[in-house]
């Protein structure tokens, strides 16, 4: 489908084609009518995790540990959250509030436990699953140690 634009109304579109009416695609009178081409700032989601992973070191078996993120959103649009997930979740859980929703320049700390219930090395992504832009992951490392490995 095309669509004529008069040029008189997007001042951008005329300096682009130096007519007084300019045929576009669809995807054109999309970025038009999203404000790409009038000059104005289109807002958009920018998620960051820091740090990008959380180390818990060495932990007793049937003991835990937590620790803390920061998830801000950089961007000029809030950012709505679908779920925070671990994978594999044995070891490791969320244990702050859910989140719905980030504002722009908001800082959302989350909180994770470490609770081994076996020795060795245990490792997990944290997803935060964002309905738009991009999904922060967080590395999640520990080990679980008994009494006497604890030095």
């Amino acid at each position: 489908m095309d669509v004529l634009i008069d040029s008189a109304r997007y001042p951008i579109v005329c300096l682009i084609s130096r007519t007084r009416r300019l045929k576009v695609t669809r995807f054109i009178l999309f970025a038009i009518l999203a404000g790409l081409c009038c000059g104005k700032a289109v807002a958009q989601p920018n998620m960051l995790a820091i740090p990008s992973e959380l180390s818990f070191d060495e932990v007793l078996v049937d003991g835990s540990k937590t620790k803390s993120f920061a998830l801000v959103n950089q961007g000029t649009s809030a950012i709505r959250i679908n779920r925070i997930f671990i994978s594999p979740s044995t070891h490791f859980t969320q244990v702050s509030a859910q989140i719905d929703t980030i504002s722009p320049g908001e800082v959302e700390e989350i909180s994770v436990r470490y609770s081994p219930n076996i020795e060795g090395k245990h490792t997990a992504t944290l997803t935060v699953d964002a309905r738009f832009g991009t999904d922060p992951k967080v590395e999640l490392n520990g080990e679980g140690v008994t009494r006497q490995a604890i030095s």
